[in-house]
C-alpha cells in the first residue's frame, strides 16, 4: 500500500455513540453525586474535628484554671505552714515560760512559807506594836512630848507643814527605822469622771465605786490598762496573782514589785511584757520609826495633779472559779528629796509616757527607761494623824495635815 493510499474509516453506528455517550454521562452523575456525598462527610468530619477541638481547648483551658487553683492552693499551704510554724514557735515559747514560771512559783512557794513564818513573827511583833501605838498616837497626835523636849518614845519627828530634810533633826536617816520596805497604803479619792478625763479613757461602770482615803492590799483599786487597743480605767485587784499560780490568794509580797527584778521575776516577767497598766492615786503613805515613836506621813504630787503609778496586770483563770483581774505597783529607789522618809517609792509616770508605758509593742528599752524615782520637787509630804494605820478608818481626815496641840 503506497503513502497515497489510506484506508477508509468505517462508518459507526449512531445508535452506538448515543449510548456511549449516555453511559459517560450517567458515570460522570454518580461520581459527581459521590464526590458531593464524600465532600459532605469530609465537610461534617471537619465540623466534629473543630467541635473536638473547641471541647479539646476548653478542657485545656479548664485544666489551666484547676493548675492556677493547685498553685493557689499550695499558696495558701505555705502561708498555714509558715503560720504553723510561727505559732509552733510561740507554743514552744510559750511552754518554756510557762516551765520557768512553774519553777519560779515553786520557789515562790518556798518563799511564801518563809514569808508565812515572818508573818507569825510579825504578828506577835504586831500585838507589840499596837500597844505601842497606843502610846505613839497620843505622843503623836500631841506632839507635847517632842515640842517640849526635842525628842521622847512618844514624839512625833515633825510638826504640822514640815518637810522631810536631812537637817530637820539630829542624825535623821541614819537612825529611823523602816517598818515597811514599799508602798502598802495610797489614796485614791477623785471621780471617776475627772479620772477618765485626765487619763483620756473609757471608764467601765462602776457603780458601787466610792473616795478611797486608806486603800489596803487585796481590795479593789481602778488601774488604767490597753484593752484591745483602747486606754480601759477598770477595777482590779490590788496583789497581783500570776496566771499560773494555782489559787486566785495573794501574798502581800505581790503587790510591789520592785523595778530591779520586774523583768526577771516569776510572778511579774510575763505581765511586764504584755500587760502593763497605770494606777492612778492621789497619794500614798509612808510609815518612820524615830527612837520607837511609829509616824505615818502623806506623799503626793507638789503640782495637786493625780500621780501615775507605774503597774502590772495579769488575768487569772481556774475551773470552777471565778476569773480575776489583778495588779500589782512598781516600786523603785526613792529620790534624794524622799529618802529621808523611805528608801523606796512607786514608779511615777507623766502624762506623756502612758502611750508608751500602756503598749506592749513598746520598745523594751525605751520601757525600762521609765523604771525612775521622781525628780526633786515633784513630791510633797506631810505627817498625818497614826488612825491611818487602821484600815477600817477611810475617810478624808486621813490624808490631813498632822495638827500639833
Amino acid at each position: 500500500m503506497g503513502p497515497a493510499e489510506r484506508v477508509p474509516r468505517q462508518p459507526q453506528h449512531r445508535t452506538d455513540l448515543k449510548a456511549r455517550r449516555g453511559r459517560g454521562r450517567r458515570g460522570w452523575v454518580r461520581d459527581g453525586t459521590d464526590g458531593v456525598r464524600d465532600g459532605t462527610d469530609g465537610v461534617g468530619e471537619g465540623i466534629d474535628g473543630v467541635r473536638n477541638d473547641i471541647d479539646g481547648v476548653r478542657n485545656d483551658i479548664d485544666g489551666v484554671r484547676n493548675d492556677i487553683d493547685g498553685v493557689r492552693n499550695d499558696i495558701d499551704g505555705v502561708r498555714n505552714g509558715t503560720d504553723g510554724v510561727r505559732d509552733g514557735t510561740d507554743e514552744v515559747g510559750d511552754g518554756i515560760d510557762g516551765v520557768r514560771d512553774g519553777i519560779g512559783g515553786v520557789r515562790d512557794g518556798i518563799d511564801g512559807v518563809r514569808d508565812g513564818t515572818d508573818g507569825v513573827r510579825d504578828g506577835i511583833d504586831g500585838v507589840r506594836d499596837g500597844t505601842d501605838g497606843v502610846r505613839d498616837g497620843i505622843g503623836c497626835a500631841s506632839g507635847r512630848s517632842f515640842a517640849r523636849r526635842g525628842r521622847g518614845s512618844g514624839a512625833c519627828p515633825y510638826g504640822r507643814g514640815a518637810r522631810p530634810s536631812s537637817r530637820s533633826g539630829e542624825g535623821l536617816g541614819d537612825r529611823w527605822e523602816r517598818r515597811n520596805t514599799m508602798c502598802g497604803r495610797f489614796a485614791q479619792h477623785r471621780s471617776l469622771e475627772a479620772l477618765g478625763e485626765f487619763l483620756r479613757a473609757q471608764v467601765a461602770p462602776e457603780p458601787d465605786w466610792r473616795p478611797r482615803y486608806n486603800v489596803a492590799p487585796s481590795t479593789p483599786v481602778l488601774a488604767l490598762a490597753l484593752r484591745n487597743g483602747v486606754r480601759r480605767l477598770d477595777r482590779y485587784r490590788w496583789g497581783l496573782v500570776p496566771a499560773w499560780s494555782k489559787t486566785a490568794r495573794s501574798t502581800y509580797a505581790t503587790f510591789n514589785a520592785r523595778a530591779e527584778t520586774v523583768a526577771t521575776a516569776p510572778a511579774f516577767r510575763a505581765a511586764y511584757r504584755r500587760r502593763r497598766c497605770v494606777v492612778p492615786a492621789d497619794g500614798w503613805y509612808e510609815w518612820q520609826t524615830r527612837d520607837g515613836a511609829k509616824c505615818p506621813w502623806y506623799l503626793y504630787r507638789a503640782d495637786g495633779a493625780p500621780l501615775l503609778f507605774a503597774g502590772l496586770w495579769e488575768y487569772w483563770e481556774s475551773e470552777g472559779a471565778e476569773p480575776l483581774e489583778s495588779c500589782a505597783i512598781i516600786v523603785t529607789a526613792a529620790s534624794a528629796s524622799l529618802a529621808p522618809i523611805h528608801d523606796r517609792m512607786p514608779v511615777i509616770l507623766e502624762p506623756g509616757q502612758l502611750d508608751l508605758w500602756l503598749d506592749p509593742q513598746s520598745p523594751r528599752d525605751a520601757v525600762d527607761e521609765l523604771l525612775r524615782s521622781a525628780a526633786d520637787g515633784v513630791i510633797g509630804a506631810h505627817p498625818v494623824a497614826p488612825r491611818v494605820n487602821n484600815v477600817r478608818n477611810d475617810d478624808p481626815t486621813c490624808v490631813e495635815p498632822l495638827v500639833q496641840a
